[in-house]
């Protein structure tokens, strides 16, 4: 008989048990069928919301087709939940230390006030989230370094020849860093 192993976790701030078995359409039809249920890519298999019978609900769903081991579902969802919050802690300290070790200035208001137009200025010709992000990190990591200089007064011209791309913190930048800018070649 073909085996699914049920499990709980915390996906996507949800509560929900994943179901892992090797590939199997069958199985996957079943699964299509149940309340809630859907493919995750980062986890690589299927889940479904975690509610107070879902027990039953996957021993009737797979009655006959396959054996359900539920035993890790055993496990407190708090202790899950605990560990969890220590990891998300952990990754924000090594976050912070990276910014606090980067011996980099920290970025004036006016420079705060630029970056801020400019994320306003990008979203509203609807750039990506992650384009953004990425942009705006970039040019908040420059005017640190730059220090008292003023954003709108760097360009790209500013920054071929110039001292600050001979230093590595900025140095993998410089091709990205002139697109932020809006001076693409």
């Amino acid at each position: 008989m073909k085996n699914v192993i049920a499990e709980r976790v915390i996906h996507d701030g949800e509560n929900r048990v994943t179901l892992r078995f090797p590939i199997d359409n069958e199985l996957i039809k079943i699964v299509k069928g149940l309340p809630n249920a859907r493919w995750s890519r980062r986890m690589k298999c299927w889940h479904i919301s975690d509610r107070k019978d879902v027990i039953s609900l996957l021993l009737n769903a797979f009655n006959g087709k396959a054996y359900i081991d539920y035993s890790a579902m055993r496990v407190n969802l708090a202790e899950k939940i605990r560990f969890q919050k220590k990891a998300d802690q952990k990754k924000n300290q090594r976050k912070s230390s990276i910014t606090a070790d980067s011996g980099l200035a920290v970025l004036s208001e006016k420079g705060e006030a630029d970056v801020s137009m400019y994320r306003r200025w990008m979203e509203s010709h609807r750039y990506p989230e992650s384009t953004i992000r990425t942009y705006t990190g970039m040019i908040t990591t420059f005017l640190r370094f730059m220090k008292e200089r003023v954003a709108w007064s760097c360009s790209r011209r500013f920054g071929q020849g110039q001292e600050a791309f001979k230093y590595k913190a900025v140095e993998g930048f410089q091709g990205s860093f002139s697109s932020a800018f809006g001076e693409g070649s």
